[in-house]
């Protein structure tokens, strides 16, 4: 008789390890996974980032926003919640944080933005070049289609917000 509950304590025992362990494994890595890959935000950055960006070698996508700007705040969350997930890289340039100076300096750079920017706007450079504008509002489908025409995502899921994406960090 005491045999026999040592060995259902052994059983039940193995039971744990079998059913349990693999589980809380599974959450730790969930867990772990979660906490490395966090949620997608936009980078905000500086003029010189900016400018360092536009001389890069890569596509880089720069949303231009301004304060009190709502349409700029709907635009960034839509960003966010799409790109999340996905290794494209969105950097943020508030044209209100700028001095007069440097505002003469972003708008100089290029011809299309020598007249002035407006806010909401999504810029792509590359190699010293603009390689596209695109000036706001957005909603989703115009955010994709922009995404797709730039060649940062072949493919995108509006279902499930996955994409087949190019890194352009």
């Amino acid at each position: 008789m005491e045999k026999e509950k040592k060995q259902n304590k052994g059983n039940g025992v193995i039971l744990a390890i079998k059913y349990i362990v693999p589980i809380v494994v599974a959450l730790l890595i969930f867990l772990c996974f979660k906490l490395i890959t966090g949620t997608y935000r936009t980078q905000e950055i500086d003029l010189d980032k900016y400018l360092s960006l536009v001389e890069g070698s890569k596509k880089s996508m720069i949303f231009v926003t301004s304060n009190d700007c709502n349409e700029c705040d709907n635009t960034k969350e839509l960003l966010e919640k799409m790109l999340q997930g996905s290794n494209i890289k969105t950097y943020e340039l508030n044209i209100d944080n700028l001095s007069d100076n440097e505002k003469d300096k972003f708008m100089a750079k290029f011809e299309e933005t020598r007249e002035g920017i407006t806010a909401p706007s999504l810029l792509m450079v590359k190699d010293n070049e603009l390689v596209s504008s695109f000036y706001g509002p957005f909603d989703e489908d115009l955010i994709i289609e922009y995404l797709q025409n730039n060649e940062l995502v072949k493919k995108i899921n509006t279902d499930t917000n996955t994409d087949s994406s190019e890194n352009n960090e």
